[in-house]
């Protein structure tokens, strides 16, 4: 982000990905400038070889902890989301790894575009297996009454002969 670049505008939000190599400087240096020049409201580190956040909340001018709630899930203000670690599946073969995530006011898992068009996609695979289940049931209901005609038919047929 250069906010030279952007109008002088500065990000109400950032979301570090520490790793062993820059977490010092992510702690001290990146903090000090996010909270000092920036004055960026949130400002929250995530390191995945420990799987946890640190976060941050500008209050008069200084930065102030965020505290995890229960769950441990920190509440960002900013974006009105909750943000957590949960294991997610890449698909690589890997397995899953634990990944920062977002989470509704309500708790609920804020789904990724490939998550929602998965389960568009598994509800229209519900959809069509229902409606080929109602079309096999109309149509054994219509072989059902083709039968009985036919056989009200010869019984008819019978009667008229005696």
């Amino acid at each position: 982000w250069t906010t030279w670049e952007e109008g002088g505008l500065v990000p109400d939000f950032i979301l570090e990905l520490a790793s062993s190599s820059t977490a010092q400087f992510d702690l001290n240096g990146k903090k000090s400038i996010y909270e000092q020049q920036l004055q960026t409201p949130e400002y929250v580190i995530y390191n995945p070889e420990t799987g946890q956040f640190l976060g941050w909340r500008l209050k008069n001018g200084r930065y102030e902890p965020i505290v995890p709630n229960e769950q441990g899930l920190l509440w960002c203000e900013e974006l009105g989301l909750w943000l957590g670690v949960v294991p997610y599946d890449f698909d690589d073969g890997a397995g899953p790894v634990n990944t920062p995530r977002f989470f509704d006011p309500m708790g609920q898992l804020v789904p990724t575009k490939e998550e929602v068009q998965a389960r568009r996609a598994e509800r229209e695979v519900q959809r069509a297996e229902m409606e080929a289940r109602r079309a096999e049931t109309e149509a054994e209901a219509r072989r059902s009454a083709e039968a009985e005609i036919i056989r009200l038919k010869a019984l008819l047929a019978k009667q008229n002969q005696n």
